[in-house]
């Protein structure tokens, strides 16, 4: 039995390491337009902490993205301007957009409040902001001409390039498989390529796809564990994964983390989740460079809608 377990571990150890290398850079995926970003916003992040650093420039549109501890359980939060509520989010990551163009320029304080379930704070933090609205740096000019002196040209208005936001799209698309006995959702305008075939090594009724449109691709890998293999198992032969997050996806028990900074422009999420007897190996290659939240969002998305194939499911074959 520990043999066996052994030899289970090592193929998965090897596929995963197979994934990475080849899902780097999928070389095969079709660019494509970037349809879900949306220019013109800057993004504030709240938390978990009270923020004690300078405030932060902002101007117009603002995406205020609340980083609840990992503390607390939140199924909420709602987001405050100077004490007024300008927005609720109840769906990870939480994020609320307010327009700081009616705001006075100045300092103002930006709170970001979770609830539980039963609707009771179990959470808090503020980060201070310095509204500098184009508006609000405008010169005036002097009632009387002949105050105005010698007549200095105004500086050329330099139009800043602000980072764009990435919207998490709807799951449009459906692909299932009777083969591998499952189906699963996948926004519009992504490709799906089955890669099994050059997956090594091979594994009894596993699989390896590829979902995505650049700049995110995501993989699926599943690989056939030993019987009795659940969880715990898994953490004791692959300890790497006893430093990630526990959590349920597609209604089973996983781990799950993220690598990489959206600065450097590549962000990897991976989780790994046992269920039916498989190892569900899956990780989301993010190259947007902007706040990784929404990709995560869109990735919990996707794997949350795996399921047993069954009836009155559409086969969408996998060209």
């Amino acid at each position: 039995m520990i043999m066996r377990i052994f030899k289970s571990v090592l193929l998965i150890a090897l596929s995963v390491l197979c994934v990475e290398v080849v899902a780097g850079e999928p070389p095969r995926m079709p660019s494509a337009p970037a349809a879900n970003f949306r220019p013109g916003a800057r993004t504030l992040v709240v938390g978990p902490k009270d923020s004690s650093g300078a405030p932060k420039s902002v101007n117009g549109k603002l995406v205020i993205l609340a980083n609840v501890s990992r503390e607390v359980s939140a199924v909420s939060v709602e987001i405050f301007f100077d004490g007024k509520s300008v927005g609720t989010a109840s769906i990870k990551p939480f994020r609320v957009e307010y327009d700081c163009s009616s705001a006075a320029a100045g300092e103002h304080v930006v709170k970001a409040v979770g609830r539980g379930s039963d609707g009771k704070e179990v959470w808090s933090a503020s980060a201070k902001v310095l509204v500098e609205n184009a508006e609000d740096n405008v010169p005036l000019a002097p009632a009387d001409p002949s105050e105005a002196g010698e007549m200095v040209p105004s500086p050329p208005v330099i139009e800043q390039s602000l980072p764009p936001t990435f919207q998490v799209p709807d799951l449009e698309n459906t692909y299932s498989n009777k083969r591998y006995g499952f189906s699963m959702k996948y926004p519009a305008g992504w490709t799906a390529k089955d890669e099994t075939s050059t997956m090594k090594p091979k594994s009894s009724n596993g699989f390896w796809l590829v979902f995505g449109a650049p700049p995110v691709v995501v993989n699926i890998h599943r690989t056939k564990l030993d019987p009795g293999t659940n969880a715990e198992v898994f953490a004791k032969y692959n300890p790497y994964v006893q430093k990630w997050v526990r959590k349920a996806v597609a209604d089973s028990p996983a781990f799950v983390t993220t690598d990489g900074k959206p600065e450097s422009k590549r962000v990897v999420h991976r989780a790994i989740f046992i269920k039916d007897g498989y190892a569900w190996m899956a990780n989301c290659i993010d190259t947007t460079g902007v706040p990784a939240g929404a990709t995560e969002e869109l990735f919990a998305n996707i794997l949350d809608s795996i399921r047993p194939l069954g009836s009155g499911v559409t086969i969408t074959p996998v060209k």
